[in-house]
């Protein structure tokens, strides 16, 4: 059997896409020079269904002793690289198992087979209908050395949110990062400019839930009351962690969603992927508010007021052009002649206005008739809807009737 077990530095360019979406990623990243924590990727071909070669797992324990005889005694994160996983069309995220915190030959070897076994859960199994995706998953295997993380969570090098390429976004918490994968903990949010490094909105987030490593393995135990509404990330810290993520996203030549810890003041990068569903960028505001042409006035009172963002283009059109004939019919009543603008409602960089732009006639017409048009307004409105609108809805019965 060929080599089928391979460090992320001895991985090429050729065997990183047999290396599954994440695999093939930290290989990536740790050879360009990125702080990714030591590790190794046990391709496809080291398992025959769900079950590890003897072969392959003689191949991984080289590579443990290997660290053993460097570290100490490391621990280890062992996590899945599925083919389809961590693509531009979909995550998986924390879909397949995830084993933190083994050590020990026997604790590794379960952990692997934990991973490679969850591709055929239900979670999986259901995501990838949902995706419209074949749920026969080939993967890949990580085992990778376990950083002592203070604090963890995500960056991501675009704001997922309004599609902001200028900005970053990231989530951080006290501990590993399963208790925000997980939903088990409200992160800080921070949004950072990406030209600046400045912090331009910061929300610390009552931290109450925090996952930490044990003798072996990990649990979730509470905040210490000190540290719950306390930022888990400087704005130092903020800004130097987005300048790894402007690097990242050169490199892969997109904006992407990076997993980060943070151990002793100094970032590591445990996944990067691309952001799978970002909206496009919220257009700048116009600087420029030009009335149509003609007009020299428009106001935002009245039923404009209840319009308070842009109009759709079928209201823009029909809606407006049938409340523009209604009103105009009803004002024309009214005063008992034409003394209003024809188009009484009109659009500016897409906001409704009224337009105010009345021609000297007809303020003339309107100041020269106002005791006439303040009595039609105060008085006789029971005998116009008796007479009037209510011979008119009996008219609109009778033609309906007769369809």
């Amino acid at each position: 059997m060929s080599d089928v077990v391979k460090s992320f530095d001895e991985l090429t360019a050729d065997q990183r896409s047999r290396a599954g979406g994440k695999g093939g990623s930290l290989a990536r990243l740790a050879q360009a020079g990125y702080p990714v924590p030591d590790g190794f990727v046990l391709l496809p071909a080291a398992f025959a269904g769900d079950e590890l070669l003897p072969e392959a797992w003689a191949q991984a324990r080289a590579h443990l002793d290997r660290y053993r005889g460097t570290k100490g005694k490391p621990a280890f994160a062992v996590r899945s690289s599925a083919m389809s996983e961590d693509s531009a069309q979909a995550s998986f995220a924390g879909e397949f198992e995830t084993v933190l915190n083994v050590s020990t030959d026997d604790d590794i070897r379960q952990a692997i087979h934990t991973v490679v076994r969850s591709r055929q859960s239900e979670r999986v199994q259901a995501y990838s209908a949902a995706h419209g995706m074949n749920a026969a998953h080939e993967i890949a295997v990580i085992v990778q050395e376990l950083v002592r993380a203070e604090c963890s969570g995500v960056l991501f090098t675009a704001n997922p949110v309004t599609g902001q390429r200028d900005q970053a976004m990231i989530s951080a918490a006290w501990g590993l990062g399963e208790a925000i994968v997980g939903g088990l903990v409200t992160p800080d949010t921070l949004i950072v400019d990406k030209a600046t490094g400045d912090v331009v909105n910061r929300k610390t987030a009552d931290k109450q839930v925090m996952t930490v490593r044990l003798e072996s393995g990990t649990k979730e135990q509470p905040v210490p009351e000190a540290k719950r509404r306390s930022p888990a990330l400087s704005d130092s810290q903020a800004a130097e962690l987005v300048r790894l993520g402007i690097g990242i996203e050169s490199l892969y030549g997109m904006p992407v969603d990076i997993e980060w810890v943070l151990a002793d003041d100094r970032f590591a990068i445990v996944q990067a992927r691309p952001i799978t569903a970002l909206p496009e960028p919220e257009p700048p505001p116009p600087t420029e508010w030009k009335l149509p042409k003609g007009q020299y006035v428009a106001m935002r009172n009245n039923i404009v007021e209840l319009m308070a963002d842009p109009l759709t283009p079928l209201f823009a059109t029909l809606g407006r052009k049938a409340i523009n004939a209604s009103m105009g019919r009803l004002l024309t009543d009214f005063f008992g002649k034409p003394m209003m603008p024809e188009e009484l409602i009109v659009t500016v960089n897409e906001y409704a206005y009224y337009n105010g732009s009345m021609t000297v006639g007809q303020m003339a017409q309107i100041l020269l008739g106002g005791v006439g048009i303040m009595k039609r307004m105060f008085t006789g409105a029971v005998e116009r809807w008796t007479d009037s609108g209510t011979r008119r809805s009996s008219v609109m019965r009778e033609a309906h009737a007769r369809r």
